[in-house]
């Protein structure tokens, strides 16, 4: 039987919160949070605004963070990777209310295997106020995998133009399904720039992956939703999950960068 548990209902969202014990007589499938806000003044925020409030979401393992994510990579990985739909209403008029929904974290946890807890960081936007948190978790009477997912993440700013860069070099306690790989400028109608203008993946020492943004941007499912793809289109999926890196193995991502913006990469593991 699913059941869902809240723990936040609409609490206020002004801070920083504390690490928010989440006790586990059963088996939790998914965090899910939601977010409410006024809009501020006669300027009208975007939805990436909105989702800016929610600058990291922390989820530890006694005491360890094992997934941190933003508001945007999680509209992101439930967009492109999950295919599942994003509700939000952005306002238009001062204190018009505004919100996203249906942000969901996976975690996949056995009960009593870890202490469990999350953190919210809080990001101040001048176009919002009266911000509003929300979360619960799904879970299950039995458990529904053996492993639980873990999406750490790592920034990287390429330090030259014009030649490959190592941006992670890792080995993992867990098998590699999929990275979900951020990049600040991707090509548009007025610039053919890109910040990871190519990527190559190497797992122990050889090359397995590599190709540029136009093709791994044609290979990640995008919603139609012109709001979302103007958050979702700076962000490419790739799914391992069918033939996963192996636990333990080194894994090395290589960008090649047109701009020294800021690289994003966020492993998907199950540990």
């Amino acid at each position: 039987m699913m059941r869902k548990r809240l723990f936040y209902d609409r609490v206020s969202f002004t801070a920083d919160t504390d690490d928010i014990t989440i006790i586990q007589p059963r088996y939790i499938h998914e965090i899910h949070v939601s977010l409410q806000c006024l809009q501020n003044g006669a300027t009208a925020p975007t939805l990436a605004d909105i989702l800016s409030v929610i600058n990291k979401v922390q989820v530890k393992l006694t005491g360890k963070i094992v997934t941190e994510l933003s508001g945007q990579d999680i509209l992101a990985y439930n967009a492109i990777a999950q295919n599942r739909s994003v509700k939000y209403l952005v306002p238009a008029a001062d204190n018009e209310l505004g919100l996203v929904e249906g942000l969901a974290i996976p975690l996949a946890l056995a009960a009593g295997a870890h202490v469990l807890s999350i953190r919210f960081l809080h990001t101040s936007v001048a176009t919002i106020d009266t911000e509003k948190l929300s979360f619960s978790t799904l879970e299950s009477d039995k458990a529904l995998a053996r492993t639980h997912v873990e999406m750490p993440s790592f920034t990287f700013t390429p330090p030259s133009t014009g030649a490959f860069n190592t941006a992670l070099d890792a080995t993992f306690d867990g098998l590699v399904t999929g990275f979900l790989i951020y990049s600040t400028t991707i090509p548009t109608t007025s610039a053919d720039t890109a910040t990871v203008r190519k990527l190559r993946i190497k797992v122990g020492g050889d090359i397995i992956y590599e190709d540029n943004w136009n093709n791994l941007a044609a290979q990640t499912h995008y919603p139609e939703d012109s709001t979302l793809r103007a958050i979702c289109d700076n962000y490419v999926y790739l799914d391992f999950s069918d033939d996963p890196i192996a636990k333990g193995a080194r894994v090395e991502i290589e960008i090649y960068s047109d701009d020294t913006n800021t690289v994003k990469i966020i492993p998907v593991i199950r540990v």
